[in-house]
């Protein structure tokens, strides 16, 4: 930091200062965005959570469907069904990648294997 402060990147008062940015700025320039085709077109997205290996993503929506798709090709891996009403919140289990929940205003959560679709 303190080389970077003598250029002028150092954190300043309380710690908001260019640093912030330009790490930010690097970040934005190695990233990239695509439309994605979610198949069925859903009428809202809700919620989306990443797999611990970033290999996914999980988004939840407005047609009560959990859909999990391929982060490398945009391609739809699983579209998941069996909540009755909207799921708010998905999340992966952090030790493995094949295993998600998702919690709806149903008041239910469901627990889902990746690699099948199936509940468990």
């Amino acid at each position: 930091i303190g080389l970077l402060g003598a250029h002028g990147y150092g954190t300043t008062g309380r710690g908001h200062g260019k640093m912030g940015s330009w790490v930010e700025q690097d970040f934005v320039q190695h990233c990239s965005a695509e439309y994605v085709d979610l198949r069925p077109t859903p009428r809202s997205t809700i919620a989306a959570a990443f797999s611990p290996d970033g290999a996914v993503v999980a988004s939840t929506h407005g047609d009560h469907t959990v859909k999990v798709s391929d982060c490398a090709t945009g391609r739809s891996v699983q579209v998941m069904n069996g909540h009755m009403r909207t799921p708010w919140v998905v999340r992966f289990n952090p030790a493995d990648s094949n295993m998600l929940a998702s919690g709806s205003l149903d008041h239910l959560v469901n627990i889902w294997q990746l690699n099948t679709g199936h509940r468990l």
